[in-house]
This record gives C-alpha cells, sequence and structure tokens, in this order.
C-alpha cells in the first residue's frame, strides 16, 4: 500500500563516460504496468500493492546523445513473491493453484501437467468471474482474465467492522497456501500426543479462525474439535477437516479496487479447497481435480441476477488446433483436439489426444420458491442437484450457459473489456448486450430459421429436450464446432451458473471438476468418449451426498464449518422489539443489525436460550437485515420496523 522509489542505474556506468538515463522509449511500456506510477531519468516509482505472483518489467538505457544499445543497455527489475501457489499434485494430474484464485499457470505458461510426470499440458488458466445487480440496479462485478491490466482479488478474510475493509498488513498473512495429505491428518489424529511426534506446519498453522481483533470471522478453515472447546488446539488433538486424500486451503477477496474487469466491488470472501483423490482402481477421481469455494457475502448488499462463472483457456498440447463443446446434461464444458493428431510442439500429445472436461457438479441455490422442485424436467433440474429429493428449497443450480469468445477485445465476439461487457457473459450474452442464437458462430441471426435465441453454444445432441433453446427445436440440427465448418484453433469458453438471489450475510457453495481423459488406442475422438464415462461416474458419487461428497468418515464430517441458515423473526413488521427464535445448534454469538445502506447499527452479544428479544424502540421505520455470528457460522433474517 506503500509508494516505492527505485533508482535503477545506481549500479550502471557508460563506458564511453557520458551521462545517461532511462529511454523515453521504454516510458509509455512502464506506465502501462499497474504497479507502476511514475518514471524518470533515473528511477521507477511503484505502488507497492497485493501482489499475487513474482512481477518484473523491463527498461533500457540511452546515453545524453540518445544512443540505445538494445543487447547491453537492458534491464530487468523483479520483485519476487513467495509462498502464494502450491502443486496440487497426489494423483494423475499436477495443477499450479493460486492463493488469489487464477489457477493452473505461472502468468507466463500452463503449470497443469497432465500426466503428471510429463511436460504435456492441458489446461492453461482458470478463474472465477461474479456478478450481480444491487437496489439500485448498479453492477458490482470481479472477473479476471489473464491479469494483463490489473487484479480483481486479493488474499485474505475481510474485515467485519462499521464496514468491510481489509489492511495491506492483512494480506501478507494470508499470501500462502495450506497444503495438507490425509495420511499426515490420520497421523496426527492417532499420534498428537506421541512425545517424539513433530507436528506438520500446515496443521500447527492450520487457518481456522480469523482475527476477531480486527473483526474477522470467527471460524474460516474447517476442523474436527476433538478438545471439545470451539477453538482449534492441534496440539490437543484437534486437526484439520479436508476433503479427499490431499486439499489446498486458502481464502481470497474482492474487496479492493478491481483494475482488470473495472466492476464496483462485490464485498464477498472466498474460502477455497482444491482437493484430489489418490484411486488407481477409479479412474474417473485418478484424473481429476476438484475445487469447493464457500462465497460469504459479507456487503450489507443483496444482490440479485446473481451469477458465478468460469473463464477457461484449455490449451490442450499444441494450442492452436482445439475444439470446445457443451454437455448440458453433464453440466460440462468440453475441450478437444480438432483431428486426431495434436502435434507442431515438442509437448504434443500425438495420435489420438486426450479430453478435457470442466463440470460445475453444483452451483448456488436457486431463489426460495417453498417447494421440492421435481427432477427429470426441462428446466434446471437437468444437470442441478436436489431436485425432487423431498426436501423443500434446497435445490442448487447447475452450468445454465455457456459460451466460447474470441482471443482480443476488437471484436463483438471478442473478450471483455469493461463491466457490463463481462455482466453480458455472465448472463449467456454476447458483450454488446445481444443474446446467443443457435447455429454457426452464435452472434446475428444464426443460421436455423427462423432464429432461435439460445444459452449453449455447440451442445450436440447434448440438450434432447432443448431447454437451451427455450423449447424451440431449430431446424439446424446438433450445433458442433464440426458443422460449424470452423477451423481448429486456440480456445477459451465461460460456463455460468445463476441467476440468483444473494443476500448480505448468506454463503453460497460452487462445486466444480476438472476432468482429463486420455484413450491413446482407440480411433479419435474416443478420449471424448471416455471422459463423458468419467464425468457420469463423478456426477452419480455427488449426487448422491453432495453437502458431504469428498469427506473421508475416518476423518469424520461433524466440525465448524460455515453456513448460513434463515432466521424467523417475529413480529415483522416490528415495533418496540422483534422475537428472534434462535437456532438450537448455538448458545453464544452476536446479533448485528445493518439498515438498508448497509451500516452496522446495532450489536450485541447473546447467550443461550430459545427466544431472544431485540430492542427496536431506536430504529427508525425503515427496512433492516438482523445477522447472527456464531460458532456454527451465519445466520440471516430481514424484517420491517414501523
Amino acid at each position: 500500500g506503500q509508494e516505492f522509489t527505485v533508482n535503477v542505474i545506481s549500479n550502471d556506468y557508460d563506458p564511453d563516460g557520458d551521462s545517461f538515463g532511462i529511454a523515453e522509449t521504454s516510458m509509455s511500456f512502464l506506465l502501462s504496468r499497474p504497479e507502476v506510477i511514475a518514471v524518470s531519468d533515473s528511477s521507477i516509482t511503484f505502488l507497492l500493492g497485493y501482489h499475487y505472483q513474482d512481477f518484473a518489467f523491463f527498461y533500457y538505457l540511452e546515453d545524453e546523445n540518445g544512443n540505445i544499445d538494445y543487447t547491453l543497455s537492458f534491464g530487468k527489475v523483479v520483485f519476487p513473491v513467495i509462498e502464494n501457489e502450491k502443486y496440487i499434485d497426489i494423483n494423475n494430474i499436477k495443477a499450479m493453484i493460486h492463493s488469489i484464485g487464477n489457477h493452473f499457470w505461472d502468468f507466463e505458461q500452463s503449470r497443469f501437467y497432465f500426466p503428471k510426470n510429463t511436460l504435456k499440458t492441458a489446461v492453461f488458466c482458470n478463474s472465477l468471474w461474479m456478478g450481480g445487480l444491487d437496489d439500485q440496479g448498479d453492477v458490482h462485478l470481479a472477473a479476471e482474465t489473464y491479469r494483463q491490466t490489473g487484479t480483481d482479488y486479493w488474499e485474505g478474510p475481510l474485515s467485519q467492522g462499521e464496514e468491510i475493509m481489509i489492511e495491506p498488513y492483512i494480506v501478507s498473512n494470508w499470501c500462502k497456501i495450506w497444503k495438507i495429505n490425509k495420511e499426515e491428518v490420520l497421523y496426527h489424529k492417532e499420534h498428537w500426543n506421541d512425545p517424539d511426534y513433530e507436528m506438520p506446519e500446515a496443521i500447527a498453522t492450520w487457518p481456522a479462525h480469523g482475527d476477531t481483533s480486527l473483526h474477522q470471522a470467527e471460524f474460516i478453515a474447517p476442523f474436527v474439535n476433538v478438545a471439545g472447546d470451539e477453538h482449534y488446539q492441534p496440539e490437543l488433538g484437534d486437526y484439520p477437516l479436508i476433503k479427499g486424500d490431499q486439499t489446498l486451503f486458502f481464502v481470497f477477496n474482492d474487496l479492493l479496487h478491481h483494475s482488470e474487469s473495472g466492476g464496483d466491488s462485490l464485498g464477498v470472501e472466498i474460502h477455497a479447497m482444491f482437493w484430489a483423490i489418490h484411486d488407481e482402481t477409479k479412474p474417473w477421481y485418478e484424473n481429476t481435480i476438484f475445487m469447493h469455494y464457500e462465497i460469504f457475502n459479507r456487503s450489507g448488499n443483496d444482490y440479485s441476477d446473481m451469477f458465478l462463472g468460469l473463464f477457461t483457456d484449455t490449451d490442450i498440447g499444441n494450442v492452436f488446433d482445439d475444439f470446445v463443446q457443451s454437455d448440458v446434461q453433464r453440466g460440462t464444458f468440453i475441450t478437444y483436439n480438432g483431428d486426431e493428431d495434436d502435434n507442431g510442439v515438442p509437448e504434443s500429445y500425438g495420435i489420438n489426444p486426450p479430453a478435457v472436461g470442466i463440470v460445475i457438479l453444483g452451483g448456488p441455490k436457486m431463489d426460495e420458491d417453498d417447494t421440492d422442485n421435481p427432477n427429470g424436467q426441462c428446466d434446471e433440474s437437468i444437470n442441478g442437484v436436489g431436485f425432487g429429493d423431498g426436501i423443500v428449497d434446497n435445490e442448487r443450480l447447475g452450468m445454465s450457459s455457456f459460451v466460447f469468445f474470441d482471443n482480443g477485445g476488437g471484436s463483438v465476439i471478442g473478450d471483455p473489456t469493461n463491466p457490463e461487457q463481462y455482466y453480458s457473459y455472465l448472463q449467456g450474452k454476447w458483450r454488446d448486450g445481444s443474446p446467443m442464437f443457435y447455429g454457426g458462430n452464435g452472434y446475428g441471426a444464426g443460421i436455423a430459421q427462423p432464429p432461435v435465441e439460445c444459452k449453449f453454444m455447440y451442445p450436440g445432441d447434448s440438450d434432447p429436450c432443448y431447454w437451451g433453446t427455450s423449447g424451440i427445436i431449430p431446424d439446424y440440427g446438433n450445433w458442433t464446432e464440426e458443422e460449424a465448418g470452423n477451423n481448429p484453433d486456440d480456445r477459451r469458453g465461460l460456463q455460468t451458473t445463476g441467476p440468483f438471489t444473494f443476500e448480505s450475510g448468506s454463503m453460497e457453495v460452487l462445486d466444480v471438476a476438472y476432468v482429463c481423459a486420455w484413450d491413446s488406442v482407440n480411433p479419435y475422438p474416443a478420449s471424448v468418449d471416455l471422459l463423458k464415462v468419467y464425468i457420469d461416474s463423478l456426477r452419480a458419487d455427488y449426487m448422491a451426498n453432495a453437502d458431504d461428497f469428498g469427506y473421508d468418515p475416518a476423518l469424520g464430517v461433524e466440525s465448524f464449518r460455515a453456513e448460513k441458515r434463515p432466521l424467523t423473526l417475529f413480529p415483522n413488521p416490528a415495533r418496540d422489539a422483534v422475537g428472534i427464535q434462535l437456532p438450537v445448534s448455538i448458545d453464544k454469538g452476536f446479533i448485528e443489525v445493518y439498515d438498508v445502506s448497509g451500516s452496522l447499527i446495532k450489536k450485541e452479544a447473546f447467550s443461550a436460550g430459545s427466544i431472544y428479544q431485540l430492542d427496536a424502540g431506536d430504529l427508525l421505520p425503515g427496512f433492516y437485515t438482523l445477522r447472527i455470528e456464531s460458532q456454527k457460522g451465519t445466520f440471516v433474517g430481514k424484517f420491517v420496523k414501523q
């Protein structure tokens, strides 16, 4: 957060004895970097911010006569950042994960190795997009592609005082990833009290709690509380609650200035787990890594028409010969080679190359409608979770749209360059706000006659009830890249889930699987067929127990895991007092009251009891949000003061 000036020529000299300085020709490049704020003849001034990676820049020197030797008068300044990335690598995939949510690359080249003991890579990068509307209809949005122009996300949890905030020194404490293998946890569980036991650092420093003196959430990373005192104490036998055989945990947020998307902050805090299972008897696990995001709305805003999106640049070996498709029923974005031979670069896969699928296993909850929405309909139940299971209002959305767009911001179907364009893509529209049309490249009127609007590009035969075209059957047939006459090339895509209402104080979950499949024996495109077999097995396991998917019973699943539940408030509207039906699972915590602007206007502690009476006599007439923060998570309700 401070300015810092480096005299970059202090250790340089001119053999001819001439005076020299930073070349004017370099200034336009330097000033295009978001970190650089000023350049003089001898120095460069930076804003030392929330750096997510090693960052570097170049400059050239010129002498007093204007001469530049581009071989010898060349300089490079590097700011190293350590501890903010680790590899998930327990099975057949080795992928770099970053603590700021932009994954699978080192910000220059792919680090998603498949198979892991080779230099072959299948995915270039992946990041989370989010966008919704506040009460005034204004867009709030966080989205990154390649961080070429700036940053939308930063490490660490948010402070929730009179206003949400984060300080630079807080970020530095969270610029890391906690990586743990299940065997370490199991050993700790049995041997924590042995005199010669050496506790792994990740278990000892597991970020179970936020700093409550800074108004951070009390409970962050899930853990099993053996000691029974609601406080993480691994020296007394407590241990992290992880998923699978290996988990990487980190926390990031979107609070500060969004210099990539240009969007207004949402005020979200994201608790993230990447995890994997090592089981050679189940290849669908051996060739998959999972992402579990718990996304908390720490702001005072309720967001309507909210969408989550996954931007993924998939590069299978040679980046310039790929095709993409959406599999509507499987909730998947698939990338495969454009022909039977992936060649052209040393790391190519060769004949019969692999395929990659990004699967939205489960997204945010649908808005409540007091119904157990049925399964098997031509609606969100096609790829959602919790439909027709006898439980009211537990339905979660799956993939709601898929769009592939071109590299570059000069085309109406190219990269977005402002918040409105990002939000259009999140809604399953083109960046100019126009709808996608079935057929061709999806822009304009498409090929189908009459034109048919759609939500999924290149669905092939994966949408038999034509949910993506609102039940209209196009006369075009099954839309694929091959049938559209496209040439294979570098591909990237965005799959989204939404819309939903994201209330202040609430939490939503996003579960994703990144699946690779390689059938190098059978003729192309056998890898696509194998990929779908893997995805079907994964989805079946997930649907059987979505809430606790990935947790090993040997570790237990009862822990301090954050969650949002509604509160019962009465009377509503209220006059002098508001009665609160306290959840039976909590016995102490804080009650917070926010007005419509999101300002905290009342906070008081409560202890065990079934009903709590909150004095509302000092509140002005209007709408209020009431939030309970407890050791069991966040509970939210709304009421009107008359």
